[in-house]
């Protein structure tokens, strides 16, 4: 999974995202590994993707959701277009509900911040 869309360092390390990616772990029976990008190394594989995309929507009227499906699979088409996966509201839960925590916290110890974290694993076996 390209995680490219959550690029801030306090959007993406939060305990709502950490308990959405375990209980998505657990419900899959998989290890899921979140690594954060390092100052310096910030190239990911779907920055590419997203520079194709952005070009395909420059000077580009945006109407409905479906014109970014549409421009998205144009992006790119060789060897073959993107694959687009478009999402219902059904799909999506509140993970920021108490219900869905297990950890209140992801912070390393108590003098550490979340800034120092550089990947969390999300193991189904070891909750």
């Amino acid at each position: 999974m390209c995680r490219g869309l959550f690029g801030t360092a306090l959007f993406n390390r939060n305990d709502v995202l950490a308990n959405a990616l375990l209980n998505f772990a657990i419900l899959h029976k998989i290890q899921v590994t979140q690594k954060y990008l390092t100052k310096g190394h910030t190239q990911m594989e779907c920055d590419s993707v997203h520079v194709c995309i952005e070009r395909k929507l420059k000077n580009r009227e945006i109407k409905l959701p479906s014109d970014y499906v549409k421009a998205s699979r144009e992006a790119n088409r060789s060897p073959e277009p993107y694959e687009v996966i478009q999402l219902s509201h059904r799909l999506f839960k509140d993970y920021s509900k108490l219900e869905w925590h297990r950890y209140s916290s992801i912070r390393p110890g108590k003098d550490h911040v979340v800034t120092d974290i550089k990947a969390l694993n999300y193991d189904p076996n070891s909750t």
